[in-house]
């Protein structure tokens, strides 16, 4: 089991108004944010909330103050996830939602912030003075609290989902007759533990020749042993898939359209138009959506045969049905006849019949004077056979 920590990238609403009270003054403005740059230098206030680091004398802070009237001040900063902002097992290099290792799954996660955070109420006026942490947009925690878990008891949350949601913090003051504060809030972030998982699945048909219009097929026992092929990615929102086939350096995505069934257990889709044939194998890789893991995986290598449309055709009396011999693969055996010279030779069927397979002479050259080389190839092959039409009828076959 591993750990990640999740740090925003960027702050999408809220954090307003904002203020270095070491250059700048809020005049009549009774309720913002604050930091001082005279400790720290020039500080945004994504940096100050989001450090795991706690800056002195910094001050991000909401306040409010109460003077001739109660003063009333409420604000959420929401903030976004995007780029290499997952750090894994306590490393300072960040990775991409995409980039995950094969079978990341999460098994907790929370919205965190450091707990040394500072509240101070106005309690002369008996006011308020609270702030809370959020996952998504209105989902807050309980109030003053540093640590808001998602429960992974009753919902499986995915990691594209934990990355998605983002995260937000939230103050409410009012302050009657003094001043409220909340101060040195740092380290916000999601913090979570994972586990990397392995998956049973089969792509099938290997081998095969393949070529646009092919399709590709991936069976799972399902999700409580094997992989959840429903939680992988088939639509990006722009017409392509999670799903490419790859052949050396070219990958061919597979178009959402081209997905003809996605089940737990089942996944068939078609080769794309774009695809050309080839004799290399090909790797099938797919997406996971954060379920079972996030980025991509490899399904397997699926082999290509060359197709050759050559065969013999033989038709042999009182028989029914057509033999059709597949030309599958060379010769393996090099059968050497030879004859003498001095003595007529005559290759009448009898002397080829002891061959075990079809055959053809695909070379005669001569040794010496005396004898003469036949080289015979060996075709292994399959058959087929298939009825002949009758052609008495307008549909209908003799034999079987």
């Amino acid at each position: 089991m591993g750990t990640f920590t999740i740090i925003p990238t960027s702050l999408s609403s809220g954090g307003t108004p904002f203020f270095d009270l070491f250059t700048e003054s809020p005049g009549s403005i009774y309720g913002y944010w604050y930091y001082t740059s005279e400790f720290n230098g020039v500080k945004t206030l994504l940096e100050l909330i989001t450090s795991l680091v706690d800056l002195p004398f910094s001050g991000f802070s909401a306040f409010s103050e109460g003077l001739i009237v109660p003063t009333t001040f409420t604000d959420t900063i929401r903030l976004t996830n995007s780029g290499n902002c997952i750090f894994l097992d306590g490393s300072p290099v960040g990775v991409n939602i995409n980039s995950l290792p094969t079978g990341f799954t999460p098994l907790t996660a929370s919205i965190e912030i450091d707990p040394t955070i500072d509240i101070q109420p106005d309690i002369a006026g008996g006011g308020v003075c609270e702030y809370f942490l959020q996952k998504l947009a209105g989902n807050n925690g309980t109030a003053n609290t540093s640590s808001f878990p998602y429960d992974f008891n009753t919902e499986a949350h995915t990691m594209l989902a934990i990355h998605n949601n983002g995260l937000g913090f939230k103050v409410h003051m009012v302050a009657n007759l003094g001043i409220a504060q909340i101060q040195t809030i740092f380290g916000l972030r999601i913090e979570g533990t994972y586990e990397i998982q392995s998956f049973s699945f089969t792509l099938n048909p290997s081998p095969l020749p393949l070529r646009p219009g092919s399709q590709i097929l991936v069976t799972s026992v399902g999700p409580d042993s094997g992989l959840n092929l429903s939680e992988l990615v088939i639509d990006n929102g722009d017409g392509t898939s999670g799903i490419n086939i790859i052949v050396g350096s070219i990958s061919y995505n597979i178009p959402s359209s081209n997905i003809v069934e996605y089940t737990s257990t089942s996944l068939i889709f078609i080769v794309p138009s774009s695809f050309i044939p080839t004799t290399q194998d090909i790797e099938v890789t797919v997406e996971g959506n954060g379920t079972q893991f996030s980025g991509s995986m490899s399904l397997g290598i699926l082999e290509i045969l060359n197709e050759d449309a050559s065969g013999i055709y033989r038709i042999v009396k009182n028989k029914t049905s057509d033999t059709f011999y597949v030309k599958s693969a060379f010769v393996s055996v090099i059968n050497l006849l030879f004859s003498s010279s001095t003595e007529l030779f005559v290759m009448n069927d009898d002397i080829f019949d002891i061959q075990l397979n079809p055959y053809r002479i695909i070379e005669s050259e001569v040794l010496s004077e005396e004898d003469d080389l036949f080289l015979i190839s060996e075709l292994h092959t399959v058959t087929s056979d298939v009825g002949i039409s009758n052609i008495f009828a307008r549909t209908g076959f003799v034999g079987t």
